[in-house]
């Protein structure tokens, strides 16, 4: 849920069955709270990895990290199946 009274942003995801959604949240959101609303949208058998885009993808893997920290704020990433 987004905190109106606090800084905020928009990530823009791709699922892996090609949809996409601009997802809304405060930077202070952890990685882990876009991970668990990405497993929620669009669940897969097994495991994924949410990736920032560009070249090379950087994978998003400290879950502790805010939303800012990782860099996320108006970000673009995707999530692979493993």
């Amino acid at each position: 849920m987004v905190d109106e009274s606090k800084e905020k942003t928009n990530i823009r995801i791709k699922f892996h069955n090609g949809e996409n959604e601009i997802l809304s949240v405060n930077t202070d959101h952890k990685v882990s709270d876009v991970y668990s609303y990405v497993h929620i949208a669009a669940p897969v058998d097994g495991n994924f990895v949410l990736t920032m885009a560009g070249f090379p993808p950087k994978p998003l893997e400290n879950m502790e990290q805010t939303v800012k920290e990782a860099g996320l704020v108006n970000a673009a990433i995707t999530q692979k199946i493993k």
